[in-house]
């Protein structure tokens, strides 16, 4: 069949299958057919058909297939955006009027990063309790990696983090910038670093090198020994003990300022995301918003 690459008539995206296009999307959140069947439980072939009966009825090729992957075309790329935002609308549509109610979202599962769910997110819970009591919260803790993963696989409707998103098919957002600062023992110092081990995260937790290790390479500090850990809490808590330096949020050692000794002269920022699969109730997303200000410079 001959595709033309951008032209797309209006009868066509009249007759554009939701189904096919929520299949489309799936397919490229999760980069290849295959992993798409294995996280939608829709079977491979059923997966190809879809796609290619919505390339026929838009007369446009959306997806190039090579031995390296899937990426998408021109047409793919607008298809795809355009038509994310169709689903989302009907998505959020249908949570808004169903049982006949229009109350909105009445449940969240949030999944962020750690020192985030222990400093930042308990007054947001509460805040919302005390407004909807019967509003459910299910708030989990991970590596930016693991919260992306879990929003993209659908088990988080929404993901807070460091790192920047690195999977198509999700909504994002910068909702501001964090400082990060390099905290050591109290009665330590940088004059101190050769004797002590940095105290980071477990790098076999990630693909690619995390923040905090990003930031030491950028100033020049080269540890000589690492202690590891998949909680920044316990990392902050081994610092404040005298075990060794690190570097985290300004608010998480704002937190620990009698136990610490902040570096005056180090300071970094970090972008803060929010990604999800659909749009969120507004009222829903602001009051999230307004929860994280207190751990932004920048808003």
């Amino acid at each position: 069949m001959q595709f033309c690459e951008m032209h797309i008539s209006d009868s066509s995206i009249r007759e554009m299958n939701t189904t096919q296009l929520n299949h489309f999307r799936d397919v490229m959140r999760f980069g290849s057919f295959l992993r798409a069947s294995r996280e939608t439980q829709i079977s491979q072939p059923a997966l190809s058909r879809s796609v290619a009966l919505l390339e026929s009825t838009l007369g446009v090729r959306l997806i190039n297939r090579t031995r390296s992957g899937l990426t998408l075309t021109e047409a793919g790329q607008s298809i795809l955006k355009e038509g994310s935002d169709i689903l989302d609308r009907l998505d959020h549509l249908a949570s808004r009027f169903a049982d006949g109610t229009s109350r909105g979202q009445t449940s969240i599962r949030l999944a962020a990063s750690e020192n985030l769910c222990i400093h930042v997110f308990p007054k947001w819970v509460n805040a919302r309790l005390v407004e909807s009591p019967q509003f459910s919260i299910d708030l989990t803790s991970g590596t930016s990696e693991e919260i992306e993963e879990q929003v993209n696989r659908g088990s988080a409707d929404v993901g807070v983090f460091y790192n920047p998103p690195s999977k198509p098919g999700t909504i994002r957002k910068v909702l501001g910038e964090v400082e990060f600062r390099l905290i050591f023992p109290k009665g330590k110092s940088r004059k101190n670093m050769k004797d002590l081990p940095f105290v980071g995260s477990r790098e076999s937790d990630y693909t690619r090198p995390y923040f905090a290790k990003r930031t030491l390479q950028k100033n020049g500090i080269v540890p000589t020994s690492v202690i590891s850990s998949n909680s920044q809490e316990a990392q902050i808590r081994m610092v404040a003990a005298g075990v060794g330096y690190s570097v985290v949020p300004s608010f998480l050692a704002q937190a620990y300022c009698g136990e610490i000794l902040v570096d005056s002269k180090f300071s970094e920022r970090s972008k803060l995301y929010v990604i999800s699969r659909k749009r969120l109730d507004h009222a829903l997303e602001q009051s999230l918003i307004q929860a994280l200000k207190p751990a932004l410079i920048c808003h």
